[in-house]
């Protein structure tokens, strides 16, 4: 909490706010004391602010919908479909599509290399004698 993170929600790095253990996420303003705004979220939702974003990546998927295809209340025509089935988001262009998906691939990937470094670590402790 406190720290200042990328989020699965946000373009601009935010303050992180913590998670209230519910669905919801919230985005809050301190208009007079002029710092980041505060997200509050799941913690899977959040890297570090300085964790890299690839220029590119292949698991990215952007596809161009009708607007028949398109759900009621999204902004644009741009599915933005990630691995793993999620649900796929509806964005205004293209470049709005694949920056949001580069940013989210770039914290799930951050959360996987802590996981994956957790297992480690645990292996290594369970081999001693």
């Amino acid at each position: 909490m406190g720290d200042r993170v990328i989020s699965w929600y946000d373009d601009d790095p935010v303050e992180y706010g913590g998670g209230d253990g519910g669905p919801w996420t919230t985005l809050s303003f301190a208009l007079l004391a002029g710092g980041l705004p505060v997200r509050k979220c799941e913690p899977e939702r959040v890297a570090p602010a300085d964790t890299p974003i690839p220029g590119k990546d292949a698991r990215v998927s952007v596809v161009k919908r009708t607007r028949a295809e398109m759900p009621y209340g999204e902004p644009g025509v741009w599915q933005l479909t990630l691995p793993g089935g999620g649900v796929p988001t509806w964005h205004r262009t293209k470049r709005d599509a694949t920056t949001t998906g580069l940013r989210r691939l770039a914290i799930l990937d951050w959360h996987r290399a802590r996981v994956e470094a957790a297992t480690a670590s645990d292996e290594a402790v369970a081999d001693q004698p």
